[in-house]
C-alpha cells in the first residue's frame, strides 16, 4: 500500500511538472501572431484544448514531467545512437540505413541553438553525439575511398545513383570537408548521369532501394550543395558548366518522366523539385558569372526569356547574353522540333510547380492526398501506414513549404502524421517496418530490434525520429543545413 501511494505521489507530482513546463514554453497563449501554436508540442489537440493520451508513454510522459513528444524523441535516438555504435563491429561499407538517415536524425534531434532559444527547448543531443556523428561521417569517408579507382573512371558504385547519393547527402548533412573524394564523387556523378537525365538505381529492394526519383534527387542535392560551397571562391568559371547542365539535364527528365507512383517516388520528386528550384537561384548567380544565361522565367536567363543581361566575375564587366542560353542548351541536346516542344514543356512546368505557392504543386497534392486515416503514410495507395513513409513524407513536405512563415506546423494534416509517430513508437524505441525486399546481401544481426527487417526498421525509425525533432524545435528547412566549411572555425553538427 505504501508503495503505491509513493507511486501516485509521483505520478501526481511528475503531471505538475508536466504542465508548468508547458506553460513555461508558452506563457501567453493569447499572442499566436508569430509562433507556432502549442498544438504542435501537443499533436492532435482535440477541440477542447486537452492534450491527447499517447497509447504508449503518457504515464512515463507524466511521472518524469516529459510530453509524449519529447519521450519519443529521446526513446528513439537512444536505440539509434546503439545501432549507430554497434554497425562498425560487423561491417565496414557504407549504408544509408546505419550512416546517412541515422546522421540526419542526430542532426535534427540537436536542433540548432536559435530554434532552442526560441521554443524555450532542452538539448535532446548529449555530450556523445557530436563525436558518434563524426565517426559516422569518417566511417563513411574511409568507405568511400576505397571506391576511389571506380569514381575516378567514372564507374557506377554498387547501388548506383543511389549509394552515390546518399554518400553525397552524408557528407552534406555532416557540413564534411573530404577534399578529392568530394571532388571525385561530384565528377563521378556527372560521369553516371543518364542519357535522358537521371541517375539510376541498381535493383528494386522496396522501400528504401526503388525509386529513380529518390537516386536523383539525392545526386542533384549534392550538386546543388557543390555548387554553393564555391561560390564564394570562383576562379575556374568553365568548371561550373558541366554541372550546371547536368541540371538542366535532370530537370528535362523529371518534366518529361511519367507520374511518381509509390511514396518514395512522390518524396522523391518533392525533393528534386525542390532542389531543381533551389538550384535556379545558384544558376542566376553562375549564369551571371559564366555568361551561361540560365532557364527561361528565373534570373540570369537570355533577354525575352525572363532574365536580362549576364556579367563576367572575374572582370566585373557585364556583356550580352552568350549563346550558351538555355534555348542553346536546348537546341544543341535536341532536334529543332523537340527542343521548341522542350521549351514549351518547361514553361508548363513553371506553372505546374511555382516556387512560392505550394497550394498549386501537384506532387504535394497528390502525396498529402496519400495520407491514411491514422494520420500516417503508406509506401503505396492502400497500405497500411509505417514510420519510414510517414517521417518522410512530413521531411519533404515540410521543406517543400520552407517559404511559408510558419510551415506546416499548424495544420491538422501535420499534427495527426506526429501524433501518427508518438502513438504507434514501440516499447524499445523502434518503429517497426517489414522488409519487402529479396535479400541481396549476407544477412547480419547487428543487435537492433526485428530481426531480419532490422535494417529498414532502424532506416524507418531514424526517419521518424528525425520528423519529430524537426516538429519539436518548428525548423521550417529541415534538408537546408548551412554551409560553413568556409567560416574561419568550422562548426559541426550540434553547435
Amino acid at each position: 500500500m505504501e508503495a503505491f501511494l509513493v507511486l501516485v505521489f509521483w505520478f501526481l507530482v511528475g503531471h505538475w511538472v508536466y504542465s508548468q513546463d508547458q506553460s513555461s514554453q508558452h506563457p501567453n497563449d493569447s499572442d499566436t501572431s508569430d509562433r507556432v501554436p502549442s498544438e504542435i508540442e501537443q499533436p492532435g489537440l482535440d477541440p477542447s484544448g486537452k492534450p491527447p493520451i499517447s497509447t504508449n508513454s503518457s504515464l512515463i510522459a507524466g511521472i518524469f514531467g516529459k510530453s509524449p513528444h519529447r519521450l519519443a524523441i529521446e526513446r528513439g535516438v537512444e536505440l539509434i545512437r546503439k545501432s549507430v555504435d554497434s554497425y562498425p563491429k560487423h561491417r565496414d561499407c557504407f549504408s544509408c540505413h546505419h550512416q546517412s538517415v541515422p546522421l540526419f536524425a542526430l542532426r535534427m534531434v540537436a536542433g540548432n541553438p536559435q530554434a532552442r532559444e526560441a521554443d524555450g527547448k532542452r538539448a535532446l543531443f548529449n555530450a556523445n553525439d557530436r563525436e558518434r556523428a563524426q565517426q559516422i561521417i569518417e566511417f563513411s569517408r574511409k568507405s568511400f575511398e576505397r571506391e576511389l579507382p571506380k569514381l575516378r573512371a567514372g564507374e557506377e558504385l554498387d547501388g548506383r545513383g543511389l549509394t552515390l547519393g546518399y554518400g553525397l547527402w552524408t557528407h552534406d548533412v555532416g557540413d564534411a570537408d573530404w577534399g578529392e573524394l568530394e571532388q571525385a564523387m561530384i565528377s563521378n556523378a556527372l560521369a553516371t548521369q543518364q542519357s535522358d537525365g537521371r541517375w539510376r538505381i541498381h535493383s528494386i529492394r522496396p522501400p528504401a532501394a526503388s525509386s529513380d526519383w529518390m537516386a536523383t534527387a539525392l545526386v542533384v542535392s549534392g550538386l546543388n550543395r557543390n555548387l554553393r560551397s564555391q561560390l564564394h571562391s570562383i576562379k575556374n568559371l568553365e568548371q561550373f558548366r558541366p554541372m550546371v547542365w547536368a541540371l538542366h539535364r535532370a530537370r528535362l527528365w523529371m518534366i518529361r518522366h511519367p507520374e511518381p507512383t509509390t511514396t518514395e517516388d512522390i518524396c522523391g520528386a518533392i525533393w528534386l523539385q525542390y532542389e531543381l528550384q533551389h538550384s535556379d537561384s545558384i544558376n542566376g548567380i553562375l549564369g551571371l558569372s559564366l555568361g551561361l544565361g540560365g532557364p527561361p522565367g528565373f534570373g540570369g536567363g537570355p533577354s525575352g526569356y525572363g532574365g536580362g543581361t549576364s556579367g563576367n566575375a572575374a572582370g566585373g564587366t557585364s556583356q550580352a547574353s552568350s549563346s550558351l542560353t538555355w534555348r542553346a542548351f536546348l537546341e544543341a541536346e535536341l532536334s529543332g522540333e523537340d527542343a521548341a516542344l522542350a521549351l514549351e514543356e518547361y514553361q508548363s512546368f513553371q506553372k505546374d510547380f511555382p516556387l512560392h505557392d505550394h497550394d498549386r504543386n501537384r506532387f504535394r497534392k497528390g502525396l498529402l492526398e496519400r495520407q491514411n486515416a491514422d494520420g500516417g503514410w503508406g509506401q503505396e495507395l492502400g497500405r497500411e501506414s509505417d514510420a519510414y513513409s510517414t517521417g518522410m513524407s512530413l521531411i519533404l513536405l515540410q521543406e517543400a513549404n520552407m517559404y511559408d512563415k510558419l510551415g506546416d506546423f499548424n495544420e491538422a494534416w501535420y499534427q495527426r502524421g506526429i501524433k501518427h509517430l508518438v502513438d504507434t513508437q514501440q516499447r524499445d524505441g523502434s518503429w517497426h517496418v517489414s522488409s519487402r525486399s529479396i535479400p541481396v546481401q549476407e544477412y547480419f544481426d547487428n543487435g537492433d530490434p526485428h530481426d531480419t527487417d532490422q535494417f529498414i526498421s532502424i532506416q524507418a525509425t531514424a526517419w521518424a525520429v528525425a520528423a519529430l525533432a524537426n516538429a519539436y524545435y518548428h525548423q521550417r528547412s529541415p534538408l537546408t543545413s548551412p554551409i560553413r566549411r568556409s567560416a574561419p572555425e568550422h562548426i559541426g553538427i550540434g553547435e
